[in-house]
């Protein structure tokens, strides 16, 4: 089963205080294959579901994830808990996307954003060189502002926003400067080997993007976004 190939993501540990429980519905918008799901049931969460327009067919596993090739707007079960990880930046109409996903959340319950922002050190530094800009997969490209103001016009409440970007937003970022995509045999990939990257390299980015996270400038957020009873 596909879930065994992947380690524990470290986004576990930002389910807490969320009141889910194992038996709470969740469901992945953009789920892929499945491996933040394949994740949560490992922890002990059941009823796990994933929809993804882009995979070839439903994938339904032995240990009850339920993955459907579907669009969100065919979506009209209530849920306790959604998440979007690095989603919803590829998601034409941003409004009406979050008026979907607050319409099948259930009241009192938090919807997990996780994207990319401009208000950071690395688009001031990289420019049109930034990683995530991503262009043209990612559609949409938000500030701290637009999504405020996107809350405020769907009922969400932002009820927290954590920085959580690593070295990615360096050595993508570093490698587009020098002409080498992200699936190039020379792109760093977890070993410096035969990489323009040396171990001090990655040592310095990874201290670099803590040290931004903490003063509130790393590229990657995660955004709770709370719909009251």
């Amino acid at each position: 089963m596909i879930y065994y190939l992947y380690k524990t993501p470290t986004f576990i540990k930002y389910l807490n205080n969320l009141n889910l429980n194992f038996q709470s519905e969740i469901l992945d918008v953009g789920s892929g294959g499945g491996r933040y799901l394949a994740q949560l049931s490992r922890e002990g969460f059941k009823n796990l579901t994933g929809i993804d327009p882009f995979i070839k067919q439903d994938m339904l596993y032995e240990n009850g994830i339920k993955i459907y090739k579907k669009k969100l707007k065919d979506v009209n079960k209530f849920y306790d808990f959604i998440m979007l990880t690095s989603a919803f930046e590829h998601m034409p109409d941003p409004l009406n996307v979050l008026k979907k996903l607050y319409s099948i959340l259930k009241p009192g319950c938090f919807l997990f954003l996780i994207i990319p922002v401009v208000d950071s050190a690395a688009w001031k530094k990289y420019g049109v060189h930034w990683v995530q800009l991503d262009a043209p997969r990612h559609l949409f490209l938000y500030s701290f502002k637009s999504m405020q103001v996107l809350a405020d016009k769907t009922g969400f409440s932002v009820k927290k926003i954590l920085h959580i970007s690593s070295e990615f937003q360096f050595v993508g970022s570093e490698q587009y400067l020098r002409g080498i995509a992200l699936t190039d045999k020379k792109a760093y990939s977890g070993d410096v080997k035969g990489t323009i990257f040396t171990k001090k390299d990655i040592k310095r980015f990874k201290k670099e993007a803590a040290r931004l996270n903490k003063v509130k400038k790393g590229d990657s957020v995660l955004y709770y976004l709370y719909k009251e009873n």
